[in-house]
């Protein structure tokens, strides 16, 4: 948690809502100037990826941090991403609303992949790859797993991640040019 605050004062700084801060600041000088910053102003906060908070040490002080802040904080609003909800029946006068996501599109999966692969530099080569696996009008707005999937889609969809988000994620960064180079010529 104390990263994600970080994170989150950082981008105050650099937008001049906040002076400068100590980087050894302990979570609660750093929550409590966070508050003071945008205790007028209306703001969307995104903590990113939570579940990764889970078997941390600090994965108890989310919840207390998102009170101070929802509580602090009048126009703020936070949205959260992880693989489950927090559980929590209130959260600083706030109740969770969580939205189950399915999987993206074939199409989708493909320009996600494509933008997070670290072997292709430009947006011309991205679109390159986009174009090159997703020829087929009839699969670009396929799930994994549907009826009308063919094999080579299905083939491309279980190599970069079957359209989950954190499994694209992986599979982009941990492709070898070698085989980026065989997923191209399906």
């Amino acid at each position: 948690c104390r990263s994600l605050l970080r994170q989150l004062l950082d981008k105050l700084e650099e937008n001049n809502k906040c002076r400068p801060t100590d980087e050894d600041s302990d979570t609660e000088a750093m929550l409590d100037i966070i508050c003071k910053s945008l205790k007028q102003d209306k703001c969307l906060i995104v903590f990113d990826r939570t579940e990764l908070l889970e078997k941390s040490d600090e994965s108890e002080e989310l919840p207390m941090i998102l009170s101070t802040l929802l509580y602090e904080t009048k126009q703020t609003k936070v949205i959260i991403t992880a693989r489950s909800a927090l559980g929590q029946p209130s959260i600083g006068g706030q109740v969770e609303h969580p939205y189950p996501l399915g999987p993206l599109t074939f199409a989708n999966t493909v320009k996600l992949f494509a933008n997070l692969c670290p072997h292709l530099h430009t947006p011309s080569e991205r679109g390159l790859l986009s174009k090159t696996l997703v020829n087929e009008e009839d699969q670009e707005d396929l799930l994994p797993g549907a009826r009308t999937i063919n094999e080579r889609t299905n083939m491309i969809f279980s190599q970069i991640g079957n359209g989950i988000p954190a499994k694209i994620e992986k599979a982009a960064y941990c492709i070898s040019r070698e085989d980026l180079t065989k997923l191209q010529q399906y």
